[in-house]
């Protein structure tokens, strides 16, 4: 008799344990469903959204592009649509959302930067490393460089005391600085398409790659600067050159070993010096020369005197 009570307490007490189990169970869900829906209605809404490293656009042109307000839900949020969308802005190279709870949107922005310029019927395509088309510019031709680096503008004639102003005085004429000053041109090679915010296409010759490895292997050699490069030519994929700081051309051969002949070329430039016309041919990596230029000397014409005209007749 002892045993049948003591076994139905236990088991009434087994029960009640059960049920406070399912209770505080079902309760915990309860209360889990319930954070998620305000989580996702009324809390953690974005009431800051920061923007940084953008130079080229403003942060309500980034905001407007992506899709982005003030009271959009963190957690509704599809980070990676926004950033797809950020991305197709031509100038801007790669995007990074974080959530910083409760209610802050933190932006960072890397731009893409002009790193050679194309010249067009209408002016200038600028183009990232990766041939990717940052802007089309409308310029008239005298606000590009020449194509020969070395040909020089003729001095302008003085006006004469006629065409000078009564009081003999003039203002001066200030120069426009082009907006493709310090980006080296890209060369030797003619782009077939050129369409804003997509990789620009030069016909059936793949260049894929040569422009980035030439642009880091400078970004990680102290001894050079891009900004020095006035012009890069790919005459093909074996025959690269650059005309670099006015008097030099470095000839690459192929962009194979870039990092290599990049030390190179910066070992021969330091040891020569920059004050003279030379190519430095580091197409060998094995066999390198600073070849110095010979300058054309124009020769005197000879003069014929009378006697020497008279035999002639």
């Amino acid at each position: 008799m002892d045993n049948s009570v003591e076994r139905y307490y236990q088991k009434k007490k087994r029960r009640k344990k059960r049920a406070k189990v399912v209770f505080f169970g079902m309760l915990f869900v309860l209360m889990m469903l319930t954070l998620a829906i305000l989580s996702v209605t009324v809390f953690f809404n974005a009431e800051t959204i920061l923007v940084e490293g953008n130079n080229r656009y403003t942060a309500e042109e980034i905001l407007e592009v992506g899709g982005l307000e003030i009271g959009q839900n963190l957690f509704r949020l599809d980070k990676f649509k926004v950033i797809d969308q950020m991305e197709s802005l031509p100038y801007v190279k790669t995007v990074e959302i974080d959530r910083k709870l409760p209610n802050t949107l933190s932006i960072k922005v890397i731009e893409n930067q002009p790193v050679v310029w194309l010249q067009t019927d209408t002016g200038a395509a600028l183009l990232n490393e990766e041939y990717r088309v940052l802007e089309l510019l409308t310029l008239p031709s005298e606000l590009l460089p020449t194509e020969d680096p070395e040909e020089q503008e003729e001095p302008k004639e003085e006006p004469s005391d006629e065409e000078q102003e009564p009081d003999g005085e003039q203002e001066p004429v200030e120069e426009k600085p082009s907006p493709v000053d310090g980006i080296p041109r890209l060369t030797q090679i003619v782009a077939t398409e050129l369409v804003v915010g997509k990789t620009a296409v030069f016909g059936e010759e793949d260049y894929t790659g040569f422009l980035k490895r030439l642009y880091e292997g400078f970004s990680q050699n102290p001894d050079l600067d891009w900004n020095k490069v006035r012009e890069v030519q790919f005459f093909a994929r074996y025959d690269v050159q650059l005309l670099y700081d006015e008097l030099l051309t470095i000839d690459f051969g192929s962009l194979d070993q870039t990092e290599t002949k990049l030390e190179l070329a910066a070992y021969l430039i330091k040891d020569n010096g920059v004050g003279q016309s030379a190519v430095v041919d580091v197409s060998n990596p094995e066999r390198v020369y600073f070849r110095p230029k010979k300058e054309a000397v124009e020769l005197p014409k000879e003069e014929t005197t009378e006697e020497e005209t008279t035999e002639n007749e």
